[in-house]
């Protein structure tokens, strides 16, 4: 008896996992195939779909095709658009580059103090045959004082403005750092202007404990307060090389083979020592150039002042 009762047992068991698995997938009956393509419990169910490349989960449309979340499903039932590049959703493109932050950590994981809402970070200025490339870069942290950000000032001013010349007109850098808020070693738990889409600043975390200087975002980050390896911060000074980034230049080293070949010199290759060259310049240009081309050809723009905001 006990026998035929284990016996039973299996059967229904074994029955039970057959009868699972082929009915794992709710929507066979109805022309659906098991398509596995998102798991909100790390795979420990499975959730299907449609052949359609875009699939509702949750509150959220997915695009299986190319594993995006692509919108969100208001309350009346809408889409909203998203999109596919905001910053909280997907990988930073640049994360290797701070690769002691998560790539997915949004705004250094402190999105009430850092927001930058349109990225724009300078504004290029075209007026007769001169062009004026403006920025003000605020500072706060345990080492913004008055010398640090008159010394960051200096730094950028000499390095950047070196006479360059851009399709026949004169290059100008006309940059301001001063202290956020016009204190010394400001601690703000938010920055309000941040939060505002027409403000065009960069703010900047000054402190002697920061190692390594960096730009996030185009227009906020950390630079260290100090000169390196018993340096004076105006023989080794983070500034003019962070401006780069601010106005959309990438690094031209790595950390392991040091600058990259012909970069050697280069204000983005050689943060210390290296000069700022003409093809910075044309880089930082490129597009407002392309701009200005088109701009200038309407005959009820003569006279008047070219402006364009630059977006790294």
């Amino acid at each position: 008896m006990k026998r035929l009762i284990v016996l039973l047992l299996a059967a229904i068991t074994a029955f039970s996992c057959l009868y699972a698995q082929a009915s794992k997938n709710p929507f066979t009956k109805l022309g659906y195939k098991k398509q596995v393509v998102y798991s909100s419990s790390k795979g420990e169910f499975d959730e299907f779909h449609d052949q359609e490349s875009v699939v509702e989960i949750g509150s959220v449309y997915f695009n299986i095709k190319t594993n995006k979340v692509v919108g969100l499903i208001s309350e009346d039932g809408k889409q909203k658009n998203v999109n596919p590049a905001t910053t909280a959703m997907s990988v930073d493109p640049k994360c290797e580059k701070y690769y002691w932050i998560s790539p997915y950590a949004y705004c250094l994981n402190n999105p009430l103090k850092f927001v930058d809402p349109d990225g724009k970070d300078a504004r290029v200025a075209i007026t007769g045959n001169a062009i004026t490339i403006s920025s003000n870069i605020y500072l706060y942290g345990n080492g913004a004082t008055k010398a640090v950000a008159s010394q960051m000032q200096q730094s950028i001013m000499t390095k950047w403005n070196n006479g360059s010349k851009v399709s026949g007109f004169d290059v100008k850098f006309d940059v301001n750092v001063n202290l956020y808020g016009g204190k010394e070693k400001s601690n703000p738990f938010l920055i309000s202007e941040s939060w505002n889409p027409s403000n065009r600043d960069n703010f900047i975390e000054v402190s002697s404990d920061v190692k390594r200087s960096y730009v996030l975002g185009g227009d906020e980050g950390e630079w260290r307060a100090d000169g390196r390896n018993g340096q004076t911060l105006a023989q080794d000074n983070p500034a003019p090389h962070e401006f780069g980034h601010i106005v959309g230049l990438d690094d031209q080293y790595t950390d392991d083979g040091g600058a990259n070949k012909g970069w050697e010199n280069n204000i983005m290759g050689n943060s210390q020592d290296g000069k700022v060259e003409q093809r910075n310049v044309s880089d930082i240009l490129k597009d407002a150039m392309k701009a200005y081309n088109i701009w200038s050809k309407d005959e009820n723009n003569k006279g008047k002042t070219f402006n364009y905001e630059i977006n790294p």
